[in-house]
């Protein structure tokens, strides 16, 4: 059931003239609701000249019921002249309800007014996500119940300035990213900031308000990539990198490291597992590992991950891995490599994972190409220019 919540606030009257001894006189308010129920949330005895209020805060409360008009009834029997003894009704807006209310009942008195504001008790729910990411949809949920023009979303991310989000009016439940709220334009520049949200209903009340740290991965998927895991579809692919034994001895080839893939249900031994060695020429140290794995259909279960490790069986020596290559076989894959300084491209590795290397001088003209070969490094284009010097 939606949750109202409401005020009756800044009551102000005064008995301005004599009161009658041993009487009934009093002052009640009385809230009538949706479903035919009425509550008294005033009620005072008048007993002299002078009684008052000033600025009463009368009621404040949250109800599952939704109030629809107010009754102000006053009966004051003054010692003279017109006696108080009516009742004042006013209706409450359909929606939100703000505004001021004033009864007049008799000369011998002031008139009676108050205040007040009803709307919904907006209300967000926290989950358990921390992060929000730039491509991975959380749902964030609130209250549900009120009509669609109480939901009204914003955000912020300096605690400051909140901006609204039209495009999530009217709902009470949001499947969103980072991407979704700020835009895709420069959303890195937000990494590692914090975004707080809440909603703001047409009344102008605020429910309460839930944060995030924006993230380029979640939980789930840094946890993924930490260990190495994943799940893809069966079929072929190519599995292929590079490995270095820091041996003191120089080998013909290298027999301590391997990349093993492996298949599992959760944290349970693997019942699939393929080892891949390396094999082929030793090239400035380094050795390719390259074959074919061909994942199985497997039947779903609730944990299924594959997971790719790169093993070194070495106890007196590290095993150093470079440029891990996993994918489909009927695919083609290049990857490049440039200088974090000069942004210059200093290796482009083609589709057997084999770079073409290249040079620049201290202007940065490129002086040299190098491409890598099953039989070794081979300079493949070198240019040399200078400058004419004049006496």
């Amino acid at each position: 059931m939606p949750i109202i919540c409401y005020q009756i606030y800044d009551l102000n009257y005064e008995i301005t003239a004599g009161v009658k001894n041993n009487t009934s006189s009093n002052i009640r308010i009385t809230l009538y609701y949706e479903n035919g129920t009425s509550e008294d949330i005033y009620k005072r005895n008048i007993n002299n000249n002078g009684d008052r209020e000033t600025n009463l805060l009368v009621f404040s409360a949250v109800r599952t019921k939704k109030p629809v008009k107010v009754e102000c009834y006053a009966f004051v029997n003054f010692r003279t002249g017109t006696d108080a003894g009516s009742s004042v009704f006013k209706d409450f807006e359909p929606n939100c309800a703000s505004g001021s209310f004033s009864g007049r009942y008799s000369p011998r008195m002031t008139e009676v007014t108050f205040k007040y504001t009803i709307g919904p008790d907006l209300k967000i729910f926290q989950n358990s996500d921390t992060y929000l990411t730039i491509n991975d949809n959380i749902k964030i949920t609130s209250q549900s119940g009120f009509i669609t023009d109480s939901y009204r979303w914003q955000y912020t991310i300096d605690s400051v300035n909140w901006i609204d989000m039209p495009q999530f009016n009217g709902l009470s439940e949001l499947n969103i990213n980072a991407a979704s709220i700020l835009g895709s334009a420069g959303i890195n520049n937000y990494i590692d900031k914090t975004i707080s949200i809440r909603q703001k209903s047409s009344c102008g009340s605020f429910s309460n308000t839930v944060s995030y740290i924006i993230k380029e991965y979640s939980k789930a998927t840094l946890e993924e990539m930490a260990n190495g895991s994943f799940m893809p579809e069966s079929g072929k692919y190519i599995v292929s990198g590079w490995v270095k034994e820091n041996v003191a001895k120089q080998q013909i080839t290298y027999t301590q490291s391997n990349i093993t893939i492996s298949i599992a249900n959760g944290t349970a031994a693997p019942f699939y597992s393929q080892i891949f060695n390396p094999s082929g020429a030793i090239i400035d140290g380094w050795q390719r590992i390259l074959g074919i794995i061909e994942i199985p259909a497997i039947v779903p279960q609730n944990s299924l991950k594959l997971e790719i490790a790169l093993k070194c069986t070495n106890t007196t020596a590290d095993c150093y891995f470079d440029d891990i290559r996993f994918f489909p076989y009927n695919g083609n894959l290049k990857s490049f490599v440039y200088d974090e300084d000069t942004e210059k491209l200093m290796a482009e590795l083609d589709e057997n994972n084999y770079a073409t290397f290249y040079e620049y001088d201290l202007e940065g003209g490129l002086v040299r190409v190098k491409k890598e070969t099953e039989k070794g490094v081979y300079t493949i284009q070198e240019t040399r220019s200078s400058s004419l010097k004049r006496e």
